[in-house]
């Protein structure tokens, strides 16, 4: 997993659309945007501090 390197706009667009669309169907048919653009990086801002204070 590499370091947090910020938020791509493709995840403030993929919340916005959410907010549009808070459907489950919608979510499954863009589940692999969510995971690529806010689930993996949200790991990578929360994993690498829990990493530095070890």
């Amino acid at each position: 997993m590499a370091g947090f390197g910020g938020f791509r706009p493709a995840a403030f667009q993929f919340l916005r659309d959410l907010a549009r669309n808070n459907e489950k169907t919608w979510f499954e048919a863009n589940r692999d945007v969510y995971e690529r653009e806010v689930r993996d990086p949200m790991r990578q801002l929360v994993y690498q501090p829990a990493k530095a204070r070890r």
